[in-house]
């Protein structure tokens, strides 16, 4: 976790495959900001990956960020559990992360914090020692 000195690092916890993170960015909100990153290996059961999200986004744990790399393609039609899950979220990246074109890097903001705020510019960069953009 990187951090510039305008945000303060709250909590951080971690278990395999996840990192919940609180932190404060006093300029955008004097609330506590959760962020919630995610991976999925793409040899690992989607069910479990599904389950581990109906968690996440219980209301009791008041996840505003969710993201990573979930090795689902946010593309493919069939991707509507997904869709089910997170539809308190709006997903910001519209655009291909891996070189297959493929969106399975995903940024996911909370509905309620999105009415907060304003995204001008979201920025996928080619990074040439991965397979994987950076957003």
């Amino acid at each position: 976790i990187c951090l510039d000195d305008t945000v303060e690092l709250v909590t951080h916890s971690k278990s395999v495959g996840l990192s919940m993170i609180d932190f404060i960015k006093p300029s955008f909100s004097e609330r506590i900001l959760r962020l919630c990153l995610l991976y999925r290996s793409p040899s690992s059961s989607i069910t479990s990956f599904y389950e581990k999200l109906w968690e996440i986004v219980s209301p009791e744990l008041h996840v505003d960020i969710i993201l990573g790399d979930f090795n689902l393609n946010s593309f493919d039609a069939t991707n509507d559990t997904l869709s089910t899950i997170l539809s308190n979220y709006q997903l910001i990246v519209n655009e291909a992360t891996h070189i297959s074109g493929s969106l399975i890097d995903h940024v996911y903001i909370s509905k309620t914090l999105l009415q907060q705020m304003v995204i001008e510019n979201i920025i996928v960069c080619n990074m040439s020692f991965s397979d994987h953009d950076v957003i």
